[in-house]
């Protein structure tokens, strides 16, 4: 996928969470293999920009092995935008599916049950999210090098409660 363009672009964004003036962002350029790479069971997520960056937006990427999917949950208070970069799956918002290819985007707002499945194909996908806090979630479930972690459905549950996420089972 070197090489090729694209634009994301988001325009709901969060007040900060002080009442003090905040300090502009620092600008930079993430190169195409560089943030922080963490291993989950069937999916791969580099976080690119977090809440060390920015106190407004997280974003990052996420490959989907064939055959895998996020699992149908719900964000507390993150609204997520979803563009698929390459393959081919299947989003669910709201109970509804609908086929997404390379240049698709689905948006999220918060509250809303939403997943993605792969259909024999790997997902490419970019997120952003507003305000910042999914990436701590994978933080949480993934590793950075080696095996992903084998947790439980009720471990995995735990953490995502304390990231403001929810799973349907």
């Amino acid at each position: 996928m070197a090489g090729r363009w694209f634009w994301v672009v988001l325009a709901a964004c969060s007040t900060p969470k002080t009442d003090e003036p905040q300090p502009p962002a620092k600008g930079f350029v993430v190169p195409a293999e560089g943030g922080e790479l963490l291993y989950r069971k069937g999916n791969t997520v580099t976080v690119k920009v977090d809440l060390h960056s920015s106190k407004q937006m997280a974003m990052g990427t996420q490959h989907l092995d064939p055959g895998s999917g996020i699992p149908m949950h719900r964000h507390e208070y993150e609204d997520e935008v979803l563009f698929v970069h390459g393959g081919e799956g299947v989003a669910i918002v709201d109970g509804n599916k609908t086929v997404v290819h390379e240049g698709a985007t689905v948006f999220v707002p918060h509250g809303t049950w939403h997943g993605v499945e792969s259909s024999g194909k790997a997902v490419e996908l970019v997120w952003v999210v507003t305000p910042p806090g999914l990436e701590d979630y994978f933080r949480a479930t993934g590793v950075h090098e080696g095996a992903p972690r084998s947790l439980t459905p009720a471990e995995l549950d735990e953490i995502g409660r304390k990231h403001g996420t929810e799973f349907r089972h």
